[in-house]
């Protein structure tokens, strides 16, 4: 079971949704309110305790659950009407902590309470002593822990750390230890936290955590300890608010299905698995002894404490766009520290472009995200409505006319008239919300702005390989002019790191592969390199990445793919992968048919271009005789769905031959092609059995 904070109290993940009791005895009612409270119906909760205490005034129970209903209506209705529901919420509570202060979690329901209120010392103080009285809870833990980043976010620094300081318990001084690190006093937060980690009372997670965001916001010097005491954090949960701790960390950029597969997790070996596996997942060079990624969320995290921290009521009437909360993701929901500018920001980085306009009942901010290989561009809309403290939210449309002008200049259909084009209209917000949606199922790492990224075009072919195995060739191709500054002017050659890594997907060894080449830059240096990685790999399914980066540049050029390697074995008809060559006489060019040839990593091609296609046929049927037959034919069909023209036949070829495998090597002439952007297709069938197979190439032809 994962406990996550959701709506202020902890729950388990996923939301309990059985039926409620039916009946009117007093175990039936209460049984009743309970259900109500885990769903979140206050009012309903709140009438349910009432009805018990009608026949008895002294029932914990009801007075537990209709003090928690009355804390919730309170937090979502105006300012009059909250004290009005407040008041009754405060008499429940003194009715149980006057008859029995160590009831259920009673004092941490009141120290939510007290921080609903802003009082937040008082909260922390009955937190505290929740969790001195039952250190079983582990919704009472974290609790404590979210309060105290509440505390410490919102309260003048010095007067807090002299609060803090004037305590004994240890949380007061991990407080301390995080209030110093937030304000970049490394040294002493460093100091406290290290001597923290020699106590049972503290989990190890915690110190963990904060030493590792610490380390990472110390520049290039600290990655490598940031990682390390991560790891040391998540290799060493033993316990379930360890479990909970980590957990909580990846709420912000988490997504549903990595969430449910958590969910079904037992052991503590398996959980330790899946963090490994969600950040390998996501490092842009695997390769590489630092995961960028885990570094990069490091630093996200600390600016969105800084600029995007928002612990106050999430209200129906300060939502500038109620409409988008049936589209958005569960995991959306389990953050109760950043507002929704704070979630894009932790999962895609900072904005590309940024607009800010306000109006007399809201402010409006919309960000840009360029966009890149693989991403589309993108424009999120944020609203603070009503002016709500730093409650900025997500929105389909801008709030305030003068955003909907400025944003105009990004998309101009942000300036249609709805009145004139309202299909246009309609189009374009159901985008934004899908946008917005995907946004949050997504997240992806950026470089910081020092480093120039550069593209690397790459291909994987399979074919098959002996004993069962599967040969993949993986060609890519760097522009050396994209890193030419990185060189010394007298230098003849620059140095290129290549890594390459395969990560299984089924949780089984990751092998990584480090290689420099040493690439020539002067005398006018064009073109580009193409290479090529060829390895035997278990066909299963594979993430396979690369990055690529010159020796004391700042330039790095990486690429991620998922496949799932194809399997040869057995006698069924098959074929490999259909791959594009290209004339080469560099030393490791091969030779077929008379031509040297090397493998293309290209997808765009000038219709003067020589080109070859290659592609290898298993297991043809032979007939009585011991003849084999098959025919190929290789057509380009146009990928855009706006021109109807036919296909384009490149070539047709039918042989008989007395073996069962043949490599059918093709050119495949462009010149007479219209450019475009079209699939090669070939199609295979083996004559003597009658069954076709096809294969296809995505290309791209320049004029």
């Amino acid at each position: 079971m994962i406990f996550l904070l959701l709506g202020g109290t902890v729950l388990a993940y996923p939301f309990p949704r059985d039926p409620p009791p039916s009946g009117t005895s007093r175990d039936s009612l209460v049984a009743r309110a309970s259900v109500a409270v885990q769903k979140g119906e206050w009012e309903g909760g709140a009438d349910l305790s009432e009805e018990v205490l009608a026949g008895n005034s002294g029932d914990l129970d009801a007075h537990y659950y209709g003090a928690i209903c009355r804390r919730e209506i309170g937090k979502r209705t105006s300012l009059i009407l909250r004290e009005i529901q407040w008041d009754k919420a405060r008499k429940h509570f003194s009715a149980i902590l006057s008859k029995d202060s160590s009831y259920r979690d009673i004092l941490y329901q009141y120290a939510l309470f007290r921080e609903y209120d802003e009082e937040l010392e008082d909260a922390l103080e009955a937190a505290r002593l929740q969790v001195v009285r039952h250190p079983e809870q582990v919704e009472s833990q974290l609790g404590l822990y979210r309060i105290g980043r509440h505390y410490i976010a919102v309260t003048d620094p010095p007067g807090a750390l002299q609060w803090l300081r004037s305590r004994q318990d240890s949380h007061s001084q991990f407080l301390c230890a995080e209030l110093l690190r937030r304000h970049g006093q490394f040294r002493q937060a460093e100091t406290i936290l290290l001597r923290l980690q020699e106590m049972t009372e503290i989990p190890p997670q915690v110190t963990c955590l904060s030493l590792a965001r610490l380390y990472a916001s110390l520049g290039k010097d600290g990655e490598g300890l940031a990682q390390a005491t991560y790891w040391n954090g998540v290799d060493n949960v033993a316990s379930p608010l360890g479990e909970a701790l980590i957990v909580g960390d990846l709420v912000s950029i988490i997504n549903d299905d990595e969430l449910e597969r958590y969910g079904a997790l037992q052991s503590e070996a398996e959980k330790i698995g899946f963090f490994r596996a969600f950040w390998e997942s996501r490092d842009p060079a695997p390769a590489l002894p630092i995961n960028a990624r885990l570094i990069e969320h490091f630093r996200r995290y600390a600016k969105a404490e800084r600029e995007y921290e928002y612990f106050g009521p999430r209200t129906l009437a300060t939502n500038p766009d109620p409409t988008l909360l049936g589209r958005l993701p569960k995991s959306f929901f389990l953050n109760q520290e950043f507002n929704d500018m704070g979630l894009i920001f932790l999962r895609h980085g900072a904005p590309d472009g940024m607009l800010v306009s306000s109006s007399s009942l809201d402010d409006n901010v919309s960000w840009r995200y360029n966009g890149g290989p693989g991403l589309p561009s993108r424009i999120f809309l944020f609203a603070r409505h009503l002016r709500a403290a730093n409650d900025w939210r997500l929105t389909s449309i801008p709030t305030d006319p003068q955003m909907q002008g400025k944003v105009a200049l990004w998309d101009s259909r942000y300036g249609v008239d709805p009145l004139r084009w309202p299909q246009v209209a309609t189009e374009l917000e159901a985008e934004r919300t899908s946008s917005v949606s995907t946004a949050l199922r997504s997240e992806h790492h950026t470089w910081d702005a020092d480093t120039k990224e550069m593209t690397v075009p790459h291909a994987i072919d399979a074919f098959r390989a002996e004993n069962g195995k599967t040969l993949l060739d993986i060609s890519y191709a760097v522009t050396p002019e994209e890193f030419i500054e990185a060189a010394e002017d007298t230098a003849r050659t620059v140095g290129l790191e290549v890594g390459i890594s395969f990560i299984s997907l089924k949780g089984g060894k990751s092998r990584h592969e480090l290689d420099t080449l040493r690439l020539p830059v002067n005398g006018g240096t064009h073109g580009s390199f193409i290479s090529l990685f060829r390895r035997t790999v278990v066909p299963e399914s594979l993430r396979v990445a690369m990055h690529v980066r010159p020796a004391g540049g700042k330039v790095i050029g990486t690429w991620s793919e998922f496949i799932n390697v194809p399997a040869f074995q057995g006698t069924a008809f098959s074929l490999s992968g259909l791959q594009l060559l290209l004339p080469s006489t560099v030393p490791s060019s091969i030779e077929i048919d008379g031509v040297r040839i090397i493998q293309s990593p290209f997808r765009a091609y000038h219709r003067t271009a020589k080109l070859y296609s290659y592609l290898q046929i298993y297991n043809l049927v032979k007939d009585a005789g011991g003849k084999t037959k098959y025919s190929a034919i290789y057509d380009l069909i146009p990928r855009d769905p706006l021109r109807p023209e036919e296909s384009i036949r490149m070539g047709e070829v039918t042989r008989e031959l007395t073996e069962d495998t043949r490599a059918d090597f093709l050119p495949v002439d462009l010149r007479t092609v219209p450019p475009g952007k079209y699939l090669l297709r070939v199609t295979v069938t083996d004559r003597k059995r009658v069954e076709t197979l096809t294969r296809d190439r995505e290309i791209d032809i320049l004029p």
